[in-house]
């Protein structure tokens, strides 16, 4: 029960990864040596973020729409922009923070920012695998942008990555799931399919682009 009480609190924003840097002490150090990506993982990825945010509050552009998640080096950004110039200079300055081993481009042109809605289905996900004893949860993040769910972290094997997948199709709302989960023993696994929700899996070089997304829409 511990456990549930740190992370819920988190759920809107749909990653863990905030935990450390929010509320720091006991807590910090209990939801992050329990990642696979541990203490000094969690660290790290706070720190690319907050330099990302430093590049693009610096930037004459605004990516004030865009989101930044980041777990182990790999950072996912959605949202909406405004234009092709803006949408590509938010992934430069990302590529340039240490540490960065990804980036996977999400953000739509001209898109709109559906929240209240996107965050009931993160809350709502969230909340149904940290109850779902075959889910390692404390090891994924979830970032909902216009109904299409966006996982990344490690599943500790097969079965938790189905567990996971499992859970997202009985979410309503959702219209995608495309993850950027690895697995611990890094077993390669392209696609999941379960009843009418198709479950995409992005190999660890790959990269979502703006114009991808829109296709899938």
């Amino acid at each position: 029960m511990k456990l549930v009480s740190c992370l819920l609190p988190f759920a809107l924003s749909g990653c863990v990864a905030a935990v450390p840097l929010a509320v720091g002490g006991t807590c910090m150090v209990g939801t992050a040596a329990m990642e696979e990506r541990g203490i000094d993982g969690a660290v790290s990825d706070q720190s690319i973020r907050g330099r990302i945010n430093y590049e693009w509050a610096n930037s004459p552009l605004d990516f004030a729409g865009i989101e930044t998640t980041v777990y182990n080096g790999k950072v996912l950004l959605t949202g909406p922009v405004h234009d092709e110039q803006a949408q590509s200079e938010a992934v430069r300055l990302a590529r340039f923070a240490p540490g960065v081993r990804e980036v996977i481009d999400a953000t739509k042109i001209g898109g709109k920012d559906n929240y209240f809605a996107d965050a009931w289905i993160t809350t709502k996900l969230r909340s149904n695998i940290v109850a779902d004893r075959r889910v390692a949860a404390h090891n994924f993040t979830i970032r909902t942008y216009d109904g299409i769910v966006y996982l990344m972290g490690t599943a500790l094997d097969q079965d938790d990555l189905d567990a996971l997948l499992e859970n997202a199709a009985d979410v309503t709302g959702i219209r995608n799931v495309v993850s950027f989960v690895e697995i611990k023993e890094h077993i390669p696994t392209p696609y999941f399919e379960h009843e009418n929700v198709m479950y995409q899996q992005q190999s660890p070089a790959g990269e979502v682009s703006a114009s991808e997304e829109t296709d899938q829409r």
